[in-house]
């Protein structure tokens, strides 16, 4: 029939998002560019969706509003 379940109505219901937050903070501005941190990362995301669940990659910044990753994650329900 073509009917896809809503996550945010799952996660409601369920109390959980199937969702794990990676936080990366550096100094030197090479972010997901860096070749040890992308494999890391790419590792991690093979597990991690073997479990069933997906990864969110934060930004520095929240819409320039300065909130920090804590305040990311809480504000997104993680």
């Amino acid at each position: 029939m073509g009917y896809l379940p809503n996550a945010h109505a799952q996660s409601l219901s369920t109390k959980k998002s199937w969702t794990i937050g990676v936080m990366f903070s550096e100094g030197n501005e090479v972010g997901m560019k860096h070749p040890f941190f992308s494999a890391v990362i790419e590792s991690f995301r093979k597990h991690a969706e073997k479990e069933g669940y997906d990864l969110i990659l934060t930004s520095r910044n929240l819409r320039n509003r300065g909130t920090s990753y804590l305040e990311l994650f809480l504000y997104r329900g993680l």
